[in-house]
């Protein structure tokens, strides 16, 4: 598992290093980010694509920053 003490906030995180980090499931994960889901999160950073636009076989990275914020003010609630 990855030391989240030591990101970068422009670093990039994968899928599963984002769950790690916020504790969540794959499906959470993307429950929050579909805007069709009950659990949609528009609070919730918005991936880039590495490879260009989303399409199948796309790189997905979040932005360590903007997660961490995001979790930082999830847990000030």
């Amino acid at each position: 598992h990855p030391d989240f003490t030591k990101l970068h906030p422009q670093q990039n995180l994968t899928e599963s290093e984002v769950c790690f980090f916020i504790n969540c499931s794959r499906g959470t994960l993307r429950n929050k980010l579909s805007a069709k889901s009950p659990y949609h999160d528009p609070s919730f950073p918005q991936p880039h694509y590495l490879r260009g636009e989303a399409k199948k076989g796309a790189a997905v990275r979040w932005i360590a920053g903007a997660v961490i914020e995001w979790n930082r003010l999830q847990s000030a609630r």
